[in-house]
């Protein structure tokens, strides 16, 4: 944010250069390390009940919504991304195998980044506040004692 002063030089305030408010949202390296913790607490849960792939995606779209609603854009990708990690590792394959088996994976993928973009730009949308900044009015300059009496333009 620049700041005129009385004297009208430019000076910018380094304490908000280069940073956005969020509106409370996660940082993108928070909300992936989040749905890194709660894909391992599904993958137990996984590994132990042994869901059907619909309950799979089911519960991943679930965590995927919720994390992507409290995170920001780019924090929604990577967790779009880990929970189709989750789902190939751990719903369709077993003990954290990733494999690709078809055209359904990419599906499974693209739905759920895409879901994890939608609220995640959805939030966005809907928080987003236009900055209004006052008006800067700098004072009329006067004139100095020399320069009073002589309007003189010296060409040289």
């Amino acid at each position: 944010m620049a700041v005129l002063s009385s004297s009208s030089s430019l000076t910018v305030d380094r304490t908000t250069v280069g940073r956005r408010a969020r509106d409370g949202r996660m940082p993108a390296a928070i909300a992936i390390s989040s749905a890194f913790g709660v894909g391992l607490v599904l993958a137990a849960g996984f590994a132990v009940f042994g869901p059907s792939q619909g309950t799979g995606i089911v519960l991943l779209a679930a965590v995927t919504v919720t994390l992507s609603w409290l995170s920001t854009v780019p924090g929604a990708l990577g967790i779009g991304a880990m929970s189709w990690l989750f789902y190939s590792g751990f719903v369709v394959h077993s003990h954290g195998q990733l494999g690709v088996t078809g055209a359904k994976d990419g599906v499974v993928a693209a739905v759920l980044v895409g879901l994890a973009l939608f609220v995640a730009l959805t939030r966005a949308v809907l928080t987003f506040r236009r900055v209004r900044y006052p008006e800067v009015r700098l004072p009329r300059q006067r004139r100095s004692h020399e320069d009073q009496g002589s309007d003189t333009v010296l060409a040289g």
